[in-house]
């Protein structure tokens, strides 16, 4: 594993991908079909010690009255992504070994035409000989993409207008922008997933 850390001013808007794991991917019925999915968020209900928010030219250093930051990048390795069970499993390990603070598991919808076309760019597997997104792998988000996803779950918005919106601006080239699958840490977080469920039945 490799000992990295990313200074934050070093991540820009542009590279900032989120992943989601698929939950619930519906193959019928009427309209835009939503698959649900599930994404990664460190939370604080309470005030603990000093943060600092750092702005050009200036640290303003403030306590925080409640958190919810969303996980995009593993701290572990320089690609930032999650390539092993353990990468997951201390990610979790390193948050909530802090008082106070938890992994969450926080749910949206993002069209499964979108996921379709992300997941088909890539050689079918034994779990989707078809080439179609399945429950339980994990794609990347970029910035607007998320946000869209996010605002429509939080505001309980009209989901068919979300689906329209966003199928028609990540028509063509802008998909890979917005949305791809990453067979790595598909392979990962299922293995993950298993250890958790076999831990849980020996424990």
């Amino acid at each position: 594993m490799d000992d990295y850390y990313t200074d934050p001013e070093e991540i820009s808007q542009q590279q900032v991908t989120i992943p989601i794991v698929t939950d619930g991917i519906p193959r019928s019925g009427p309209g835009p079909r939503l698959a649900r999915c599930v994404y990664f968020s460190i939370t604080a209900d309470e005030p603990n010690r000093p943060w600092f928010l750092g702005l050009p030219n200036v640290t303003i250093p403030f306590l925080m009255l409640g958190l919810q930051g969303i996980i995009f990048r593993s701290p572990l390795r320089q690609s930032g992504l999650f390539v092993t069970p353990d990468d997951w499993n201390e990610l979790v390990t390193i948050i909530e070994q802090q008082d106070g603070f938890s992994v969450e598991f926080e749910y949206f919808w993002v069209p499964v035409s979108l996921l379709d076309r992300a997941r088909g760019q890539y050689p079918p597997g034994d779990e989707s000989p078809n080439g179609l997104a399945v429950r339980g792998e994990v794609f990347r988000l970029g910035h607007k993409l998320f946000l869209e996803a996010w605002r429509a779950a939080r505001d309980g918005t009209d989901f068919v207008n979300y689906a329209n919106r966003v199928l028609d601006y990540f028509d063509g080239d802008r998909l890979a922008a917005g949305l791809t699958y990453s067979p790595e840490e598909t392979r990962s977080i299922q293995a993950w997933a298993i250890a958790q469920v076999a831990g849980s039945i020996i424990g």
